[in-house]
């Protein structure tokens, strides 16, 4: 939360489990999605597959997060269409670098 201040445009949305976090996107169509792959209900990649399968949430750019830092997950989450995996403890610059790259890229795609 605290990071994000540095940001005054975005607006943060945070969902608890994955299911919130899948009706969530599908209202508020955020410019992109920070998603903890460690859910309590679903697993990050199921979601992250609900999310490319329906076009309306398809194009929004999904930057996973975890502590499986293993090739075999990173590798799993960018196939299932994550656009940066990130590991935790997360760096902030890392995540601030990323964020800065998605905001970027939204502005040149609606600007």
């Amino acid at each position: 939360g605290a990071m994000m201040e540095a940001y005054p445009q975005i607006e943060l949305l945070h969902a608890a489990t994955g299911r919130d976090g899948v009706r969530m996107v599908r209202e508020s169509r955020p410019d992109f999605v920070i998603l903890d792959m460690n859910l309590p209900d679903i697993s990050g990649l199921e979601l992250l597959r609900h999310l490319r399968a329906d076009p309306d949430t398809a194009a929004i750019p999904v930057v996973a997060v975890s502590a499986d830092a293993t090739s075999k997950q990173i590798d799993a989450a960018l196939a299932a269409g994550a656009l940066h995996y990130l590991t935790k403890p997360v760096n902030v610059a890392e995540l601030l670098a990323v964020v800065d790259d998605l905001l970027e890229q939204t502005e040149t795609q609606f600007g």
